[in-house]
């Protein structure tokens, strides 16, 4: 059985709402705002985003990003004589 998180219930006016913390709303590919499908189904509420996948840009670390950096100049310092080669075809200098 899967870990199951809570969601409170609180009273707005003439309704209730659940407020939705924001992991699961990027989980849901939703933000404020947006209008969301609801099924009901064996006594489970099934909510699905209608919007189109929004682009989610990766998150970096910068110890990741150096040690990466590190990785291809060690590549790039294998082989450096194309830095003192003559033009090999049709160059602009």
């Amino acid at each position: 059985e899967k870990d199951m998180a809570s969601l409170t219930l609180r009273r707005v006016g003439g309704s209730v709402v659940a407020t939705i913390p924001k992991t699961l709303l990027e989980l849901l590919n939703a933000k404020e705002g947006d209008t969301v499908e609801y099924t009901f189904d064996d006594g489970k509420l099934i909510i699905e985003s209608r919007q189109k996948k929004r682009r989610t840009l990766p998150k970096y670390d910068l110890n990741q990003l150096l040690e990466e950096q590190k990785l291809i100049q060690a590549e790039l310092d294998k082989d450096r004589s194309w830095l003192h080669a003559k033009p090999a075809g049709g160059e602009l200098l």
